[in-house]
């Protein structure tokens, strides 16, 4: 079985830095929402 990883697939990770997709989002757990 082979697993083909797609550019879409990649970007529900973050890189090496932390970041998501093209913008370079952070991610912030529900509970640090509200002190943003």
């Amino acid at each position: 079985m082979s697993v083909k990883l797609t550019e879409e697939m990649l970007k529900a990770f973050p890189d090496a830095r932390g970041h998501f997709g093209d913008f370079g989002g952070r991610f912030v757990s529900e509970t640090l929402m509200d002190s943003l």
